[in-house]
């Protein structure tokens, strides 16, 4: 492996000019002009790909936003809300596309969300509770997991959706994105093979 440093961050050369990633100009999460955003920029240090983390605080919603990968895109937002009267009384479902609408407008992957939206509008996405009070709601669709907290008794709910674009199958671990595997240079090496 060869490293190389650009604009202060160490990277490991073939990412830069082997993942998808890398060839995206704007990482940035929300939109340039939305406000109270922070950003950071770093290097996951076990598979040297470039990571963007942001945030995006005001009085009535934090949300926390984190983007990486190689040829697979990783999008991980997580939305914390104070409850209002509305929010107290609307369903898990409703919370998540309330939010959805939310990261349409703040966030550059507005067509993304929308087909998650679509999705779960559709009835093409699967629900189910995953806790035996049934207060917890998780929603899975294609490329997507959304779990919504709605926590009625507390300040706040929280809505998690991760995303994630599998462009490339074989780059599934850490050791498949640092090695750079694709369909023309290797398979694979399974856990439980001989070597």
């Amino acid at each position: 492996m060869t490293f190389s440093f650009v604009d202060g961050l160490l990277y490991e050369d073939s990412y830069l000019t082997d993942c998808d990633l890398a060839k995206m100009k704007d990482k940035s999460i929300f939109k340039k002009d939305i406000k109270n955003v922070s950003r950071e920029t770093s290097i996951d240090m076990h598979n040297y790909t470039q990571t963007q983390t942001e945030s995006l605080k005001n009085i009535t919603v934090n949300i926390y936003a984190s983007l990486q990968g190689c040829d697979n895109l990783n999008l991980e937002l997580d939305i914390v809300r104070a409850h209002n009267a509305n929010s107290r009384q609307i369903t898990h479902t409703q919370l998540a596309l309330k939010e959805l609408d939310t990261l349409i407008l703040k966030t550059r992957f507005k067509s993304l969300i929308e087909k998650i939206k679509k999705q779960i509008e559709s009835g093409s996405a699967e629900t189910s509770f995953y806790d035996e009070k049934q207060k917890n709601k998780k929603i899975e669709g294609k490329d997507f997991v959304i779990y919504v907290y709605p926590k009625k008794n507390e300040e706040a709910y929280t809505v998690n959706l991760s995303l994630t674009l599998n462009n490339n199958p074989l780059q599934e671990h850490n050791w498949d994105i640092t090695s750079r595997l694709n369909e023309n240079n290797s398979q694979p090496v399974e856990e439980d093979d001989d070597f």
